[in-house]
């Protein structure tokens, strides 16, 4: 039994320094997503950015030696508790979060999960990801092209939502463009 928390435990240690070498910001190419608007509600994005992440982690240069500890029970015993930041083409960012593992020891491969409310556009502002989070928003923009992509993304995707509609203005202001929405 110590040995095999002695394996757990290793295994735990070389998972979070592979993670920990994945650079924060690493850029994710705009072939595989364009934006952390573009992978906000779109699964199929959010898996090819974490299909993307899992391609370029390096385990086995981590661990140094065979460990025999299953990897679903690793898994489910252990939080690893691990989260990665990413930037995309346009500097938009977003946390992922590792949510589990897959395959085998000679074919291990990381499951991760956007994290909710991790998304900001390039100013770092926060992108919404919810209806409640929509209204009452407020975000300073560095350009009008970059306060209006967030009034069309909220728009699109929250204007129409329950407990009434939502409306997005923006202004200029001393510290570049305000966006403010609330519901009507």
């Amino acid at each position: 039994e110590a040995h095999i928390r002695y394996e757990f435990e290793q295994s735990v240690a070389a998972i979070k320094a592979d993670i920990e070498s994945f650079l924060a910001g690493t850029r994710i190419p705009e072939e595989i997503a364009g934006s952390a608007y573009d992978v906000l509600h779109s699964t199929v994005l959010q898996r090819r950015v974490s299909d993307y992440v899992n391609e370029h982690l390096n385990i086995w240069q981590s661990i140094g030696a065979p460990v025999s500890v299953p990897l679903s029970a690793l898994g489910k015993i252990v939080n690893l508790n691990l989260c990665i930041s990413v930037t995309f083409a346009d500097g938009s960012t977003a946390k992922l979060e590792l949510t589990g593992l897959e395959g085998s020891l000679a074919e291990l491969s990381y499951t991760f999960e956007l994290m909710e409310g991790s998304a900001r556009d390039a100013d770092g502002n926060v992108i919404p990801d919810t209806a409640a989070a929509a209204a009452p928003y407020e975000g300073v923009f560095s350009t009008q092209p970059f306060a209006d992509r967030m009034v069309d993304f909220i728009s699109e995707w929250y204007a129409q939502g329950g407990g009434g509609q939502l409306q997005c203005r923006s202004e200029v202001s001393s510290g570049g463009v305000t966006v403010i929405c609330k519901r009507r």
